[in-house]
């Protein structure tokens, strides 16, 4: 068995299933904004895996629709927090990962390209 000196995990969709989070809070946006985007569209061009600069940069191509990045993270901050606080959806087989890494001495760092 090979044996591992340390491990990187990144947070969103590794850790934690952020990704449903994100997509209500940028369709709550939307909806407040009157913004038509179509649902299939967004789900077709994979959004939901990019980052906010990559959506942004996607609608103005798509929809003509300029949206500021840093005014559409504002925006949508609150309800991301709200929904997390609500209850994040993790693996739980990775609790039992965490804990052999416990035991055995094994350095776990976690990373994200998220705010």
């Amino acid at each position: 068995m090979t044996s591992f000196c340390a491990l990187l995990f990144d947070f969103d969709g590794v850790i934690a299933h952020t990704t449903p989070i994100v997509q209500q809070a940028l369709w709550r946006f939307f909806r407040e904004k009157e913004i038509m985007i179509l649902e299939k569209d967004f789900q077709e061009d994979g959004y939901a895996t990019k980052s906010l600069e990559q959506v942004c940069d996607t609608i103005a191509q798509k929809y003509n629709i300029t949206l500021d990045v840093t005014d559409l993270r504002k925006h949508i901050w609150n309800t991301q927090t709200d929904l997390m606080n609500e209850g994040l959806i993790f693996d739980h087989s990775l609790l039992l990962l965490l804990e052999l890494c416990q035991r055995k001495n094994i350095p776990v760092g976690v990373g994200s390209n998220s705010v």
